[in-house]
Parts: structure tokens; C-alpha cells; sequence
């Protein structure tokens, strides 16, 4: 039976508590420029792979990360806050999302909520509002800054054919990272 059969909610997460994909999404508003930074940094200071860039047919920017072998969630959450802080620390925390999510700190030592997520994020996919999610390569980010969506569905070939040329982070790069 499917997930969707169930009438679970599909998840980035295994039942066993694992992930090989992690989603940093910057909006309200999207800003390539900084979300910039981060695809910048974790090629340059990490020498990882370039994680995929996506709209998310709504208002933000999004970066996919593939591990070639799944992590634990704790893991996995560690690698995106610390990318947050590396690379976002002046960000207003509302605006960041990640999936995998941090662990929630205590209520008198939060920090202002963090974006919220769904625990599944599908690309491409019609969003309510009528717009899609798309991938986009990395040169033709800056022309959703205002409209990080597209009003037609992407072409399934071009978004194929732009994933089948990303690379999965070796899992001892990861680690290091």
C-alpha cells in the first residue's frame, strides 16, 4: 500500500528516522542572493557537490541536498543549522526553513519560530495558490527574485534532465562537512 493509500502524508524520512535528502529554503521574500552564499559556500569552503536549486511555486527559494547514503534525521538537521549559521546568521529565523527540521530548544531559550515547512516537499507540483515548484539551474535563479514560482507547469524532460546531472554528497564528505 502507498503512503498516499494509507492516507499518510509522504515524508523525506525513512521509518527508520533517515534521510538522503535535505531541503534549506529561503523566503518571505526569496532571496537568491543569499541563498546564494550557501550554494557558493558548501561548493567552495565544503568542496560538495552543488546542490539542486529549486522555486517553490509559493515564495521562496529552496536548495535540495542529496546524500548518497541515507543519514540519521539528527544528523542531517546538525548539517543544515550549521549551514544556517555559517552562511544566514543575519537572516530573521521566520524566514529560513529545513527539512530535516533542528530539534526544538527550550521555550525560554528559542530563538523566533523557524519557517514551517510541510514534511514533504514534492518539485515539481502545483501549489494552491495555482503556481508550480520547478528546479532551475543555477544561471537562471535570479529571474524568479520576484516571482519564485512558474505559471505553467515545468517540462518533465528539462526538470530529468537537469536532476540527472546532480551529484549525491559521498557520505564521507558529508561526515567531514
Amino acid at each position: 500500500m502507498t503512503e498516499a493509500a494509507a492516507g499518510n502524508t509522504p515524508s523525506l524520512v525513512t521509518p527508520g528516522g533517515r534521510v538522503r535528502a535535505l531541503v534549506l529554503e529561503l523566503g518571505r521574500p526569496a532571496d537568491w542572493d543569499a541563498l546564494l552564499a550557501v550554494w557558493q559556500g558548501v561548493q567552495a569552503d565544503l568542496a560538495l557537490p552543488a546542490p539542486a536549486i529549486a522555486v517553490s511555486g509559493t515564495d521562496a527559494y529552496q536548495l535540495w541536498f542529496s546524500v548518497a547514503q541515507a543519514v540519521p534525521v539528527a544528523q542531517a538537521a546538525v548539517f543544515l543549522e550549521v549551514l544556517r549559521q555559517r552562511h544566514l546568521a543575519d537572516v530573521a529565523p521566520h524566514r529560513i526553513g529545513m527539512l530535516p527540521a533542528p530539534a526544538p530548544v527550550s521555550a525560554a531559550s528559542a530563538p523566533p519560530a523557524p519557517r514551517s515547512l510541510p514534511p514533504a516537499l514534492r518539485v515539481p507540483v502545483q501549489q494552491p495558490n495555482g503556481h508550480w515548484s520547478a528546479f532551475v539551474t543555477a544561471d537562471l535563479a535570479r529571474i524568479f527574485a520576484d516571482e519564485p514560482w512558474l505559471d505553467l507547469p515545468p517540462n518533465e524532460l528539462a526538470q530529468a534532465d537537469l536532476l540527472s546531472r546532480m551529484v549525491s554528497i559521498p557520505l564521507d564528505d558529508f561526515e567531514r562537512a
